[in-house]
């Protein structure tokens, strides 16, 4: 099996199923009530996304210039939308029908 190169992290597919697990593990950490995790989840999972993707490019990049912040909030974002959507999908997906 081939290793997963670090850059690959970076991406917003990468950055989707990290800020999935974080936003999961703070949800259960907070003990977050329904209603109120429907309404934060997402601003949190954009917010955790932003963080991750400036961190990750001033770990792993060349350091943090204009060009590299600005595509960490761009990545973040888009990253922290698809994780908070991707759990909604999930959640709320009704049952099949029995056959």
């Amino acid at each position: 099996m081939d290793e997963v190169p670090v850059e690959s992290l970076l991406t917003v597919t990468g950055l989707t199923v990290t800020t999935g697990i974080v936003v999961e593990v703070i949800k259960r950490t907070l003990n977050m009530a329904k209603a109120t995790s429907e309404r934060f989840a997402p601003i949190l999972a954009i917010g955790v996304g932003v963080v991750l993707a400036l961190v990750a490019a001033a770990v792993i990049g060349s350091g943090l210039t204009a060009e590299s912040v600005l595509t960490g909030i761009l990545t973040g974002i888009f990253a922290g939308a698809a994780a908070s959507g991707i759990y909604d999908v999930l959640s709320s997906r009704p049952a099949s029908p029995p056959e």
